[in-house]
């Protein structure tokens, strides 16, 4: 059984911290009280290695004191050490230095979108029943599978926030997640593929299906060739793409326009991508892993199409930045960032087959990592490829090629894009934890893809 606590012990936790804060002189403050549950599964060399259930009981007090503030992270305190560690959490508001653009808190209570997202029940056995059914699927594909890793992650959570003017938000939600990593191996050639898998119930995983894929491409990158430096029409898979959403996520913020860095300042209503491409924040569906009925500011945060047919249509805004701007917020705060964290591309009509079967000559991207932006303010980015990059000739994979670096640009990239109708969701590797972001995407073809030089690998 998941043990959380209930909403009314959330709140009476939140009070005490409020009303201690209050006695120790803040001006105001704002708390989110949070109790998870957490399943922690780990597997090697096709078997289980960790399977771990932990609870936490856990809260975020943002302090006010004049024109300072700060932050403040810790277990929840006992009645007996609750004085002294709201003292603690004010001796960081002390040693802040002024912040006379913070707009406070907000003071009237919102009316939030209504998102009925009950916590699905699981058990540490349950996790380890359907890594079973991964492993079996992907050694079921063949001899040349030498291993299967990888690691599950189950969350349930119930948060409370809560602030000094009354105002009050509660959302529960549970959230499963990992990376399944399938090695293959052929005399001395070795090759690997990994990618995240994401949702909100085991089934979402379709360990049954996705385990297969994987070990297919570990299977196929097998005896790698060369491919030359160029410019090449390309399929870019989920994970591919969600690294890439990432950048985008980067662009579309409002914090990119205070600090005039974004490619896209001045071009709202602009025409920038293929009109096939229409990006919506999805944070109001249930079934996506990364919605939210309400931000870190505790803004209601609606459903946002921020591409439309390749139109640029909002950017993402917290309340701090939106008040510099001179605009309204939308509820996009992650932590002090702002970001869109629930990415979902509108699907297309054709199959990644069919889209593989329109290409002479290009290639299968499976994913992208280490990439970073070489200079935003023309959307340039670079990084490497990962875990399956393959040939196609003839509107078929004839074979894999080794790792290559790309330098483009995501106007360049976007210019021809026709989406599959294949969305599944995933995580960003890098920063899936520290935001929560994570798309609803499916793979893409671009007609062109810039590789700037070779791997070794």
């Amino acid at each position: 059984m998941v043990y959380v606590h209930e909403f009314d012990t959330l709140q009476e936790t939140a009070q005490k911290i409020l009303e201690e804060a209050k006695s120790q002189g803040v001006d105001s403050a704002q708390i989110v009280v949070s109790s998870t549950e957490n399943i922690a599964t780990r597997f090697g060399e096709s078997h289980i290695t960790q399977n771990t259930q932990s609870n936490s009981l856990q809260f975020a007090l943002r302090s006010v004191i004049g024109e300072q503030i700060g932050s403040y992270y810790g277990t929840v305190p006992t009645d007996d050490n609750l004085s002294k560690m709201v003292s603690n959490a004010l001796e960081l508001v002390n040693f802040s230095p002024p912040d006379p653009e913070f707009p406070g808190f907000i003071t009237e209570q919102p009316e939030y979108p209504d998102l009925d997202r009950e916590i699905i029940e699981y058990t540490p056995s349950d996790i380890a029943d359907a890594i079973k059914i991964g492993i079996d699927a992907a050694l079921s594909t063949g001899s040349k599978i030498d291993a299967v890793a990888g690691s599950i992650n189950y969350n349930a959570t119930r948060d409370l926030l809560a602030n000094s003017y009354g105002v009050e938000a509660t959302s529960e939600n549970s959230t499963i997640s990992g990376i399944l990593n399938i090695a293959a191996v052929e005399g001395e050639s070795e090759s690997r593929s990994s990618d995240s898998i994401a949702g909100r119930k085991i089934e979402d995983l379709a360990f049954e299906t996705v385990a297969p894929q994987i070990a297919d491409r570990a299977t196929r990158g097998l005896n790698q060739g060369e491919l030359e430096v160029g410019k090449y029409e390309s399929i870019l898979g989920h994970s591919a793409m969600m690294e890439l959403m990432f950048h985008l996520g980067l662009a579309t913020s409002s914090e990119m326009l205070i600090n005039h860095q974004s490619p896209f300042k001045d071009k709202l209503g602009e025409k920038l991508f293929d009109e096939r491409l229409t990006i919506t924040d999805a944070t109001g569906d249930v079934s996506h892993y990364a919605s939210q009925k309400f931000d870190y500011d505790g803004v209601p945060s609606p459903t946002l199409t921020f591409i439309e047919n390749g139109i640029l249509k909002e950017f993402a805004y917290n309340r701090r930045n939106a008040q510099k701007l001179g605009v309204e917020t939308n509820g996009r705060a992650a932590g002090m960032f702002a970001i869109f964290r629930s990415p979902t591309i509108t699907p297309g009509n054709k199959s990644e087959e069919e889209l593989i079967a329109s290409i002479d000559d290009g290639v299968y991207v499976s994913n992208l990592w280490y990439s970073n932006f070489v200079n935003m303010p023309d959307a340039s980015i670079t990084g490497l490829t990962r875990d399956g990059l393959f040939k196609i000739e003839g509107g078929e994979i004839v074979g894999s090629v080794k790792n290559m670096r790309f330098t483009d640009t995501l106007y360049s990239m976007f210019e021809e894009a026709e989406p599959a109708n294949n969305q599944l969701m995933k995580l960003h590797g890098t920063y899936g934890n520290m935001l929560g972001l994570a798309g609803k995407l499916p793979s893409i073809r671009i007609g062109n893809f810039n590789f700037s030089s070779k791997g070794k690998h």
